[in-house]
């Protein structure tokens, strides 16, 4: 079992591989988030399940246990108190292994889920996590949102050279002050795959010793003819969140989310809600553009808007 105290802002306990080392803690005390991979029993006596192939779900008071069985595989999985100290079970027929001593969560949707957790627990501590870069250079903090695969991870592995620090290249926390903070060394589970401009992917490894920097700069990249356009923070904030949203969620996460707030009268738009919320502060004194382009050239552009 780890334990991961996050900038005294997030504890979580946890025996899966998910965080970097330099947040491991020996002791926490009681954890925000405690997620356990392994076998464990819910007693579902007495409760009526409710059924969309191929997931089954029973609910109680603030619990939901879920059982899954997509092409003869069995995830099962018990969500309690997402308003509180929220626990999160988990056991994975097929997929799940023991890897280098913890339990290592293979299945994407699964992982998905457990970064959603993550987002309503920093959430509900002020703080908002987004798919997103995060870079540093002479004191200015600045962010990359984009949609999946636009090309994140290359401009940044293209940036390390010229005097930036990368904080994370796949997810950004920051607090409604706007202070940006390094929370993945390099990817969320393993080392990315990056594309340099000569096309041949290479592993993409960073290790900067920045652990949080002041926001002042938001560039959002997207695919086009290059150009750049100047954006108010508003309207910014719909396309983080849309590109947030697609990355952090899909169709098993929002059923297991929907299925607790059945069971709990928790806000169904907790998450867009508060979301927002928190960008609209902490976007308010950032400098916010559109960057048009590809992974070949997205890292010049940065280094004329930063420069």
């Amino acid at each position: 079992m780890k334990n991961y105290n996050i900038y005294n802002i997030l504890k979580v306990r946890m025996n899966v591989n998910f965080f970097p080392e330099f947040l491991e803690v020996d002791k926490i005390g009681s954890p925000d988030l405690e997620v356990i991979g392994g076998d464990f029993h819910f007693n579902k006596n007495g409760l009526k399940a409710y059924y969309r192939f191929p997931i089954k779900s029973y609910v109680s008071n603030k619990k939901v246990f879920v059982e899954y069985s997509p092409k003869k595989q069995l995830l099962k999985l018990l969500l309690e108190d997402l308003e509180d100290r929220t626990k999160f079970y988990f056991k994975e027929s097929t997929i799940y292994k023991p890897f280098h001593n913890v339990i290592f969560p293979a299945w994407p949707s699964l992982r998905n889920l457990i970064r959603f957790l993550l987002q309503i627990k920093f959430l509900q501590k002020g703080f908002v996590a987004i798919h997103s870069a995060t870079l540093s250079k002479d004191g200015t903090g600045i962010i990359l949102p984009a949609w999946p695969n636009t090309g994140k991870s290359t401009a940044c592995y293209n940036l390390m050279n010229d005097g930036f620090e990368i904080l994370g290249d796949e997810i950004s926390l920051f607090s409604n002050s706007g202070k940006a903070y390094k929370i993945f060394e390099s990817g969320v589970f393993s080392p990315r795959s990056i594309r340099p401009p000569f096309g041949r992917k290479k592993p993409f490894h960073f290790d900067s010793q920045k652990m949080f920097e002041k926001l002042k700069k938001v560039i959002l990249l997207k695919k086009g003819n290059p150009k750049i356009e100047k954006k108010k923070p508003e309207d910014i904030i719909n396309m983080i969140m849309a590109s947030t949203n697609f990355e952090f969620q899909n169709f098993f996460t929002r059923y297991v989310f929907l299925s607790y707030c059945f069971s709990s009268n928790f806000e169904p738009d907790f998450v867009d809600k508060n979301t927002r919320k928190i960008l609209k502060k902490a976007l308010k004194k950032t400098k916010c553009y559109v960057v048009y382009g590809d992974r070949t050239n997205f890292h010049k552009t940065i280094r004329r808007l930063v420069d």
